[in-house]
């Protein structure tokens, strides 16, 4: 099974587990650096759903 994630690292402690993971061949970090086309500004979503609409 191969899926692949994209995280956010919050805590720097969590980098180091990550490289322990990857010594280990559990896991592979792809991209050591974030994609600017990954980081999407939240401002540029902002207004455009309508808060009150009811999605099903």
């Amino acid at each position: 099974m191969q899926d692949t994630v994209i995280i956010e690292i919050t805590n720097p402690k969590a980098k180091d587990l990550l490289t322990h993971l990857e010594e280990l061949h559990w896991i592979k970090v792809l991209n050591k650096e974030p994609k600017e086309s990954l980081i999407l500004p939240k401002k540029k979503f902002r207004g455009f759903f309508p808060k009150n609409k009811v999605w099903t």
